[in-house]
């Protein structure tokens, strides 16, 4: 049939459309998996029971539970580098900070099944977007300085999430930028 679709009456997918929907089972399998299972106890076995996908589209896809933990951390980064990309922050570090931790706070889903799992912290933290520096910058100091914001801010919104996200938005970004605006 040349309507797109199948002699069973179904959809045809292209390969791109067939290939995101077999890692999105993936990486969901493996999402439903660690909320009531620690990551390193899972196998790659249990999330192809789980997604319904055959061990070589698993293959295909990925190469190992790993390599979908790092998938499912660069779909969180690439939310949070959408916030990040605002230019308005240049003027209003502030309100960069309060946004960073509204972002995770208004989707906490994903990011606490994985705090729940134990996932290994480095790829918690790679989850976490970096934000370049300028490294063209002629004083070495203001370099630096950013250099240390930007560690800090990750580890600071890891630690505020492993513990509960007990403090608002606002006050996180009260606390970030006394601390790095105005040395308090």
């Amino acid at each position: 049939m040349s309507n797109g679709t199948s002699r069973t009456g179904g959809i045809r997918l292209s390969n791109k459309e067939s290939k995101e929907i077999t890692r999105e089972s993936i990486r969901v399998a493996l999402l439903m998996l660690m909320k009531g299972c620690e990551f390193d106890k899972i196998t790659v076995t249990a999330i192809i029971n789980r997604s319904g996908v055959s061990r070589a589209g698993f293959y295909r896809n990925y190469s190992s539970k790993e390599d979908v933990m790092q998938d499912i951390c660069a779909e969180i980064r690439g939310k949070l580098s959408e916030v990040i990309a605002n230019e308005a922050y240049f003027n209003d570090p502030k309100l960069f900070y309060r946004d960073v931790f509204h972002a995770i706070k208004s989707d906490p889903s994903t990011f606490s099944i994985i705090m729940d799992a134990n996932v290994p912290r480095k790829y918690i933290m790679s989850s976490l977007p970096e934000i370049p520096a300028n490294e063209k910058s002629a004083d070495a100091k203001e370099y630096y300085t950013f250099i240390a914001l930007l560690t800090s801010l990750r580890t600071i919104v890891y630690e505020w999430f492993r513990k509960g996200m007990q403090e608002d938005e606002e006050v996180m970004a009260e606390i970030i930028y006394g601390i790095f605006h105005e040395g308090k």
